[in-house]
């Protein structure tokens, strides 16, 4: 039950972090990297 719980908290994070990601590609600050 651990190892599912883990991987659905990893699941959500990744999604979090993607729609950080596009929020910031959008304003155009990693553009320059």
């Amino acid at each position: 039950m651990k190892s599912l719980v883990t991987l659905l908290i990893s699941h959500i994070f990744v999604s979090i972090f993607r729609l950080y990601l596009e929020k910031f590609l959008k304003g155009g600050k990693f553009l320059k990297c």
